[in-house]
């Protein structure tokens, strides 16, 4: 396809594209980096377009792609991730001052408790922290994945019992 076709093409998709993008993020102007990303790769990765087939198909896939592989990055850049309910102090350790004394103590405790962990519970426990899924974690470590979910779930038991003192 000719770059000017498809340069043409690629501005006539972004309004289709930026409404994609804030169902995505909710958020406006996470919404409009999205877009801006989406059309940045589509023109450097022009190449692999065939021409013929669908060009907003083909530029959803590439902002569903990019949208996703964002998340796991912001995920996997938190030290601490906890779902709701399962570890109670881990959640407010977020929403507490960062600078405070408490907050560093807390967390200081918390990587100390992480570390007495046994390895076969702590490597599984922090993939998970890191944002790995549990099948990730069952190939990385080649393990059943039965065994990966045991191991976290004796892993966040022992830490809340040692928590709760």
């Amino acid at each position: 396809m000719k770059n000017l076709v498809f340069e043409s093409q690629l501005v006539e998709a972004q309004k289709s594209l930026e409404a994609f993008a804030y169902s995505l993020t909710l958020d406006r102007e996470e919404a409009k980096d999205l877009t801006q990303d989406t059309c940045l790769k589509a023109l450097t990765s022009q190449q692999s377009f065939e021409e013929g087939s669908n060009l907003k198909a083909w530029l959803f896939t590439i902002m569903k792609n990019t949208f996703i592989n964002n998340y796991r990055k912001n995920k996997k850049r938190q030290n601490i991730i906890s779902k709701e309910g399962e570890i109670p102090w881990m959640n407010n350790l977020a929403s507490d001052n960062a600078y405070s004394a408490d907050h560093n103590t807390n967390h200081s405790q918390l990587i100390l408790l992480i570390n007495k962990l046994p390895m076969e519970q702590k490597i599984p426990f922090e993939m998970l922290n890191q944002g790995y899924k549990y099948y990730e974690i069952a190939d990385e470590q080649h393990i059943p994945i039965g065994t990966v979910k045991s191991r976290i779930f004796l892993a966040r038991q022992k830490l809340s019992e040692q928590l709760k003192h």
